[in-house]
């Protein structure tokens, strides 16, 4: 948590894993999720009334649609980040723009 004024600065929740998990792991980052939120203040989660937003951020190992479902259901923005290569820029460069979409 990287607001001092929510919370002490640090990690508001942790899973240890079997060294044979596989990544996207939906559950895994799911059950994280919600010990981080109950970890936090009432008056700091999701959808308290004032309280500031939140947002999850994770890799690749996380972008999975169960984990992006889960967030938005929470109330929690999110930011997967991956590594691309000229593949997947071709592969999205042929995906069509829909009408209201940013250049």
């Amino acid at each position: 948590m990287d607001r001092p004024d929510v919370s002490s600065g640090e990690a508001l929740a942790g899973l240890l894993r079997p060294g044979n998990a596989g990544s996207n792991t939906a559950a895994d980052h799911i059950a994280v999720l919600d010990m981080a939120i109950e970890s936090l203040p009432p008056e700091a989660r999701p959808g308290a009334e004032g309280g500031p937003r939140l947002l999850a951020r994770a890799d690749s190992a996380g972008a999975t649609h169960a984990f992006a479902a889960a967030c938005r259901q929470k109330g929690v923005g999110f930011s997967f980040g991956f590594p691309t290569n000229e593949d997947v820029r071709l592969a999205i460069s042929l995906v069509p723009r829909t009408s209201g979409s940013q250049p």
